[in-house]
């Protein structure tokens, strides 16, 4: 068994908070109850000493209780360490922030894909839908000219099997593992397509597939150009967007709408380089502030001919972190109309910080304001995830949604996450046919009582 634990510094707190009350049972008891004797009489005193633990305590706790648990626990042969260290550094992540977290080798090697803007696989989106008690994952989009497409993949197609091994009751993030791999390996798919019920298996061969942030950009209507950014912010997302603004103005657009639904986040100096197309030199599009040296930053526009197109962003809940600063700039420089949900509000900045064995701790190290100084991070003192993610639950979130107001030209912002109900008062209201979402963007989100998250393979 490799000692993982003992990985210098906070790696080595990880179990300490997960085995606390076990550890108040043995040697830390037995160390309390001899400071508690040889220590002065004053309680103030006491309370200063039990609260310096130095490593090599943290050290010795971890070990024993990890010994205790190997030898005596009931099912102690059929243990996970690897699940064991993740639930630990979770846990105490948690009592930390929301976004804080640990990310094993496998976890990590997926957040990097992310960052970049290509994966090898078939280039699909799954997801996995719960009937009942029964858990099964689907095809819910194929991209254009990828493997998945190709082999005559389509929504709704449910994965029957993966290279003969079963799939049933395997939710999507077990299910990616089987079909992600190296380029140009061969991947056998069983599927049980949902139109005629029939069983195929097709032989696919993964490729390179790109990510893109932008998945479609077109001409509503005359004048009018639409762009889905709600790919996230990777490496590529600004050069995207430039292409598709210069396309759509060589089509004569003459009004945008933005769309950040959906839109999880990313790289910060995309979002930077996205907000600046509209803003003019010295404008200031986010600022970050920190603990850290070399934390505390603010970024400004750089633009000298920023783009004066009139601009609708479209925001929803799951609008966030990088989304949410793009959004907050143009907002606070009454730049754009700002329609939709509240945002998710997601302003904690984390910093990678790479461990042993390929793994990586995501620390929270800052916070990012919009330029009039708002906070876009929302509230999470009450430490429960569950209530920071669903606020409650979602038909509470629904109930909380604010009314639109009879003076449209009137721009509410509350404290924490903005809330967006109206536009600014330099260009006029947009009509309905307008903030109209095209049916062709196929952006849809099922239902979260059901479905779970998607992820791309």
């Amino acid at each position: 068994m490799r000692t993982r634990f003992y990985v210098a510094g906070l790696s080595i707190l990880l179990l300490a908070f997960s085995v606390s009350i076990y550890s108040q049972q043995t040697g830390a008891a037995r160390r309390s109850a001899t400071n508690a004797a040889n220590a002065p009489a004053s309680a103030g005193a006491r309370s200063s000493a039990n609260s310096r633990v130095s490593s090599a305590i943290v050290r010795s706790d971890v070990s024993e209780a990890l010994s205790v648990i190997q030898e005596n626990y009931i099912d102690g042969k059929k243990l996970d360490y690897n699940t064991i260290f993740k639930s630990s550094i979770s846990g105490m992540l948690n009592v930390l922030d929301p976004h804080s977290t640990y990310l094993d080798a496998a976890d990590f090697a997926a957040f990097k894909t992310e960052q970049r803007s290509q994966y090898y696989g078939i280039g699909a989106t799954i997801g996995d839908l719960t009937e009942g008690d029964q858990v099964n994952t689907y095809i819910r989009a194929t991209f254009e000219e990828a493997p998945a497409a190709r082999a005559g993949l389509r929504f709704g197609d449910k994965i029957v099997a993966v290279d003969g091994q079963s799939m049933k009751g395997k939710t999507f993030p077990e299910v990616r593992k089987f079909l992600l791999g190296a380029l140009g390996t061969v991947v056998k798919v069983t599927v049980e397509h949902a139109a005629t019920g029939q069983t195929e298996t097709v032989t696919i061969t993964r490729d390179a597939v790109s990510l893109p942030s932008i998945p479609q950009a077109y001409m509503v209507r005359p004048g009018v150009g639409y762009v889905a950014m709600t790919g996230g912010f990777n490496t590529t997302t600004a050069d995207e967007f430039a292409e598709a603004l210069q396309n759509l103005h060589s089509k004569g657009m003459n009004t945008l709408v933005l769309d950040l639904r959906g839109n999880r986040g990313g790289l910060l100096i995309q979002a930077v380089r996205v907000a600046n197309t509209f803003l003019q030199r010295g404008q200031l599009i986010v600022k970050q502030q920190g603990r850290m040296k070399g934390s505390a930053e603010s970024f400004a526009a750089l633009n000298d001919n920023p783009d004066t197109v009139p601009l609708v962003v479209l925001v929803n809940g799951e609008t966030a972190s990088a989304a949410e600063i793009v959004a907050g700039a143009l907002q606070d420089h009454d730049r754009a109309f700002i329609v939709g949900e509240n945002s998710f509000g997601k302003g904690l900045v984390q910093l990678p910080y790479q461990l042993e064995y390929d793994s990586a701790l995501l620390l929270t190290i800052a916070k990012y304001y919009t330029p009039s100084g708002r906070l876009i991070q929302r509230d999470y003192s009450n430490g429960d995830n569950y209530d920071y993610y669903t606020r409650g639950g979602l038909s509470n979130d629904r109930k909380t949604l604010p009314a639109l107001p009879a003076d449209r030209r009137a721009i509410r912002i509350p404290a924490g996450p903005f809330t967006v109900v109206a536009a600014s008062r330099r260009t006029r209201s947009p009509s309905r046919q307008e903030l109209h979402r095209p049916k062709r963007a196929s952006l849809t989100r099922f239902s979260l009582l059901r479905w779970s998250w998607r992820w791309d393979v």
